[in-house]
């Protein structure tokens, strides 16, 4: 699942099982809920960021 964060940068959190998702998606404001139920919980990696022409 990729997740864009408001610095701009796009990651891609691994093994996130359908259910956190859809926990995550139904939230207005998602901060939290990543900082303790994804971040450093599932594997993840930055996702290089194409420039803009």
């Amino acid at each position: 699942n990729l997740v864009l964060f408001n610095s701009g940068r796009t990651y891609c959190y691994e093994e996130v099982p359908p259910d956190v998702y859809e926990a995550l998606m139904a939230l207005d404001s998602k901060g939290r809920f990543m900082h303790s139920e994804i971040i450093d919980v599932y594997p993840d990696h930055p996702v290089s960021r194409r420039r803009r022409r």
